[in-house]
């Protein structure tokens, strides 16, 4: 009996299924780790670019757990505008209360809450990410695919979403709210490309 117990006791102290295994965090790098962002309108398009604060993600059997990532707002830029003056223009209105109120709201931030493993597709993109979107305050979930890879300690994540700004309190230039706004209606959906790096 007694030897019974300590060979079980020894599979439990060795078995990497039931110990040792919990979730790893990895810290985003920051540096290396950017979101690219699409507006579109009636007469047009513009992009730019934003950058992360910081995040985390948690691993388990090479795969992603859960994540957390903090948008620093007040990196928003503009690069499709090579006028120094209008660039500035639409940056400040980005800024605005109109848009993002940054001067209130100075972060935003994607809360990964569930990873699942998908057939990949053309774009290679192998995992549905399912999870919240906090801009201004106000909360939205999000899902998409993505391209992810995890190796070494260290996550490679590549995707795009769109999130609709209304949501969030962003109705400056919408159709869905004003009418006869012509040629100056701006389109509701957001688009955002980001390739995200995280590591021990």
């Amino acid at each position: 009996m007694h030897t019974l117990v300590l060979a079980l006791s020894t599979f439990l102290s060795v078995s990497p299924a039931l110990a040792g295994n919990d979730p790893t965090g990895l810290k985003v790098d920051a540096t290396k780790s950017q979101a690219t962002w699409t507006g579109k309108k009636v007469t047009g398009s513009h992009y730019g670019k934003v950058s992360f604060t910081e995040g985390e993600v948690h691993i388990q059997n090479n795969k992603i757990v859960d994540a957390r990532v903090v948008v620093d707002m007040t990196s928003i830029t503009v690069e499709d505008l090579t006028d120094a003056d209008y660039n500035a223009k639409l940056t400040g209105h980005l800024k605005s209360a109109d848009f993002f109120d940054v001067e209130n709201y100075k972060q935003a931030t994607v809360s990964v809450k569930k990873v699942t493993d998908i057939k990949e597709d053309a774009d290679g993109n192998n995992v549905m990410i399912e999870g919240d979107l906090t801009i201004k305050g106000q909360t939205h979930p999000v899902s998409f695919p993505a391209k992810v890879s995890v190796t070494s300690g260290k996550v490679v994540a590549r995707g795009d979403f769109k999130f609709d700004r209304t949501q969030y309190g962003i109705r400056y230039g919408s159709g869905s709210f004003f009418d006869n706004l012509g040629d100056k209606t701006i389109d509701d959906m957001v688009e955002i490309s980001f390739v995200l790096i995280a590591g021990k």
